[in-house]
């Protein structure tokens, strides 16, 4: 039978695709005797990122394991990471209740700070979405325009634009999952193949694709902002469109958050602009002070105004596939 720390290596190989490194940790030797009774220590190196893997030898509170890992995340700088080799529902609950980060092996990954929850025991959590992800939509529509179909991986693919080596992990399984590209099962990174590419890959995503606007808000600010235009604003940019006598603008809730001399207006005013607050970024995508034209696309489909359509149509017809 495997042991709990050769188990987790591959758990988390095979769930998040990334390098995966644990060994026994002599750190015990450094704290009070209680810890040692408790708990079992491991090194865990998470592509290339150090935590402190702390195994309980018997099962302990919430409360306790939260007060022990605070402990020990002073004392050392490194964030803990609970193992077990099973839990109970109640106990899971507490633990994801206080944002307790914790391993059980072929079971269930609960990281917060990386923004991850797998659970192989739900259903619902491994069933096809009926849209896709924000960063999924992203990688499709960056790959389209990019015509990046060559073989990648995730960490290649996170390296290459800054983000997220788990947040790009859970994006492609959930292409896999789609069944728009396959993983080669040989070796670790698994690089990934497109089985579609071009108008087809677009064509076959359309189910999935979501509207990026999350809100509209109407702002005045008293300098330039570093966002790109959008709406009308951008596609006019893309189309013979006359823009409208504002500017609108996209960025996230998150983005905006950090301007606080943006003053939001409740309703359309003179000298105020549009602010499309949109589920991610659209410099996630472009390179332009502009939105890419397939986002915009998502955005201004479902308008019912003809000159909008036929701008959208104009637009369209100058990608080249």
């Amino acid at each position: 039978m495997k042991n709990i720390a050769l188990k987790t290596k591959e758990y988390l190989e095979n769930m998040l695709d990334v390098k995966v490194e644990i060994r026994h940790s002599n750190i015990g030797y450094k704290l009070p005797h209680f810890f040692s009774e408790k708990y079992i220590f491991y090194d865990l190196t998470l592509n290339g990122k150090h935590y402190l893997l702390i195994e309980g030898k018997d099962m302990l509170t919430a409360k306790v394991v939260k007060l022990h890992s605070h402990i020990l995340e002073n004392r050392f700088g490194i964030k803990v990471i609970y193992l077990s080799k099973s839990i109970n529902p109640s106990l899971r609950r507490a633990f994801i209740k206080e944002r307790i980060s914790f391993i059980i092996p072929d079971n269930q990954i609960y990281l917060p700070h990386l923004g991850i929850l797998f659970n192989e025991s739900c259903p619902q959590e491994v069933k096809k979405r009926n849209r896709f992800s924000p960063l999924t939509q992203v990688v499709i529509i960056r790959t389209l325009l990019e015509k990046e179909y060559q073989l990648s991986t995730v960490s290649m693919y996170a390296k290459k634009y800054s983000l997220n080596i788990m947040y790009v992990s859970r994006a492609f399984r959930e292409l896999t999952e789609y069944e728009l590209i396959t993983r080669d099962e040989c070796g670790k990174e698994k690089p990934i193949h497109w089985l579609f590419t071009g108008k087809e890959l677009w064509e076959k995503a359309q189910p999935y694709f979501f509207n990026p606007i999350n809100k509209v808000i109407w702002f005045r600010l008293n300098r330039q902002v570093p966002f790109c235009l959008a709406g009308f604003s951008a596609l006019s940019k893309y189309s013979m469109l006359t823009p409208e006598n504002y500017e609108s603008y996209a960025t996230t809730r998150i983005i905006a958050k950090k301007f606080p001399d943006l003053v939001e207006i409740p309703y359309k005013e003179e000298q105020t602009n549009e602010l499309q607050l949109w589920r991610y970024n659209p410099k996630l995508i472009t390179s332009e002070d502009y939105v890419d034209p397939l986002s915009l696309f998502l955005c201004f489909k479902e308008e019912s105004d003809e000159r909008v359509q036929m701008a959208l149509e104009e637009m369209m017809e100058k990608i080249k596939w």
